[in-house]
């Protein structure tokens, strides 16, 4: 809970961690949990490499690709820790240009949040599918999952709610690819 309400004293360890990864050959640094962009600006100060610590990192990028007046859905773990700052720092910088649906409340995804154990997971996906199609209206164009414990539901809510949908899956592949370009074998 401790990085879903924004504790500073995250801080240091994040970005010690960083250089380690860096000093072991990480050509690129990225997270799971989008909450770690809060600490996007100083990680990325302190190392030489690229990074992006958060799925909500996407969410300009994919703004970009839609019609000034449509917005992007956010999928939460934890809404109340969706702070200015912490948009801000994804380069969200009109808060209006997403809908952001909280889960930390619902029966099953509440299990994750308060570490319970066990969950049932068919439960769960209904639970991610429902709040997406609560989500999604006239307005919102794209679904992005903010919280890690998502992808496994990302199938379902695009088919749900008939809309791209992008997590920290898809971040890591955009990284990826960057990093590990091939040769290109087709027509030039």
């Amino acid at each position: 809970m401790k990085l879903l309400n924004g504790d500073d004293g995250l801080l240091e360890t994040v970005v010690n961690t960083a250089k380690e990864l860096e000093k072991e050959g990480a050509r690129a640094i990225t997270s799971a949990c989008g909450f770690f962009g809060r600490f996007q600006k100083e990680v990325a100060a302190a190392v030489d490499i690229p990074v992006y610590l958060s799925s909500l990192m996407q969410v300009p990028w994919l703004l970009a690709g839609l019609k000034p007046n449509k917005k992007v859905g956010i999928l939460t773990a934890y809404e109340k820790g969706i702070s200015p700052e912490l948009l801000e720092n994804c380069g969200i910088h009109d808060p209006s240009s997403v809908r952001i649906q909280d889960l930390s409340n619902l029966t099953e995804f509440s299990c994750i949040i308060e570490d319970r154990g066990t969950f049932d997971h068919a439960a769960l996906e209904q639970e991610a599918v429902t709040a997406a199609q609560s989500l999604v209206d006239d307005d919102v164009a794209v679904i992005l999952l903010e919280c890690s414990d998502l992808p496994p539901y990302a199938h379902a809510i695009q088919q749900a709610t008939s809309r791209p949908v992008y997590d920290f899956i898809t971040l890591i592949h955009w990284m990826h690819y960057a990093t590990t370009q091939k040769p290109y074998y087709g027509f030039m």
